[in-house]
């Protein structure tokens, strides 16, 4: 079932209105299977299946085509990421590296984010599965938003190698571009890998500065590269390069929009709107902790 911490934050992504009235119409007795959210204001309803409310902007439908042509790009970088991610973690023994690999930089990332203590409300932006939640402390509560839902993609595929949380996850279906919870809803937010996936960071972290609660913690995992200066004349390069070696699937640096080439970028891009606490680079990833304006002390 939905939580009353996820009810409580939700607002319409189309006018901002809220409480959204929840009606079940299909439940297992601890999942929603098929329900709607409706708004009271613009009267709109949102579908909620399997327990993640459907939350996508009103030019973005949940199996990603948008008629919006600003959308374009980014839902032809999601179908490259999809089938990268299918190769990435086809293979048995590869995946059980990654998935090591990954979970130990995980925890140095949050390890490094020095969460407060005592219980409050995080956002994780672009969650995936929402397998961060195993990584926190029980006092936290963890609310995940993702294009993929549960990270399947529209026709419902998830990788079977993947990780997936072993602790039930609060799941919504949305982008950070537009991100459907109310203002200062939030005590933190985590960005792992988002940056460069997302359309717009600067829609994106402009919408994380209204969600958070001032004074409270932004923290940031960003995976550093030399900056990207090919354009689409290196995008044809590389596909040709890939056709001519045999190469099926995209290569991970082909799912990104963007780049970064040191912590010192991610640091200036986060300071725009945040004051930036902390930085460290490790193993070519940069970790940023920043704090929302108007705290105490």
């Amino acid at each position: 079932m939905l939580s009353d911490a996820l009810l409580d934050a939700l607002m319409c992504p189309v006018c901002g209105g809220r409480p959204l009235g929840l009606v079940i119409e299909e439940t297992d007795e601890e999942l929603i299977l098929v329900g709607t959210l409706a708004c009271p204001d613009c009267k709109r309803w949102f579908t909620v299946r399997d327990d993640i409310p459907r939350m996508m902007p009103p030019d973005l439908a949940s199996n990603l085509v948008s008629a919006d042509d600003h959308w374009e790009g980014w839902t032809e970088a999601m179908h490259r990421f999809l089938r990268w991610r299918e190769a990435a973690w086809g293979d048995a023994a590869e995946a059980a590296q990654r998935r090591e690999t990954a979970l130990a930089m995980h925890r140095r990332f949050v390890d490094f984010c020095a969460l407060p203590a005592g219980p409050l409300v995080l956002l994780d932006v672009g969650c995936g599965t929402g397998h961060a939640i195993d990584l926190l402390p029980d006092d936290v509560t963890y609310i995940g938003i993702d294009p993929l839902p549960a990270g399947a993609s529209p026709w419902g595929f998830v990788p079977e190698r993947m990780p997936r949380p072993e602790r039930p996850p609060s799941l919504v279906q949305g982008v950070g571009e537009s991100l459907p919870f109310a203002d200062d809803s939030f005590d933190a937010v985590l960005l792992m890998g988002t940056l460069d996936h997302c359309r717009s960071p600067e829609e994106m972290l402009g919408q994380v500065a209204r969600v958070l609660r001032p004074g409270g913690t932004l923290d940031v995992l960003q995976g550093l590269s030399a900056r990207r200066d090919d354009g689409a004349s290196g995008g044809v390069l590389r596909s040709l390069i890939r056709s001519l070696t045999g190469q099926q699937s995209p290569s991970a640096r082909d799912t990104h929009l963007r780049s970064y080439a040191s912590t010192e970028d991610v640091a200036a891009l986060l300071a725009g709107w945040f004051e930036v606490q902390e930085s460290a680079e490790d193993s070519g990833r940069a970790f940023v902790r920043a704090t929302a304006p108007g705290g105490e002390g």
